[in-house]
């Protein structure tokens, strides 16, 4: 199982899926929904080492200015990449199936971009 998952290297994928969104090479989870802007990949890495990280601390990973880093948190929970139980609760890592193919090559077939 340790094998299939490749957890020392999960940090790595989330910073490759981040960067294929960003260039727009993978598709987003619904059609219209913008590119994520590199500075994501701190966040969901942030939420993956900490487990529920407050939403003020996950604005300062992203070295953003606020209102940039809001609305990038925003988008990263509105495609429930992170989740929370509150609305203004703190916020942690999810792993939506859209993503799996991404962050675990071993385990789900690669996706197909059209």
């Amino acid at each position: 199982m340790q094998g299939l998952l490749q957890l020392d290297s999960l940090l790595d994928r989330i910073r490759g899926y981040v960067q294929l969104r960003s260039a727009k090479v993978a598709p987003p989870p619904k059609p219209g929904q913008p590119g994520l802007k590199p500075e994501a990949a701190y966040m969901l890495q942030e939420a993956l080492l900490r487990g529920e990280v407050g939403r003020g601390d996950m604005i300062r990973v992203s070295g953003m200015a606020e209102r940039t880093g809001r609305m990038l948190l925003g988008q990263l929970l509105d495609e429930g990449l992170l989740v929370a139980n509150m609305p203004k609760g703190p916020v942690r890592l999810a792993l939506p199936t859209f993503v799996a193919g991404y962050l675990f090559p071993d385990l789900y077939p690669a996706q197909v971009v059209r």
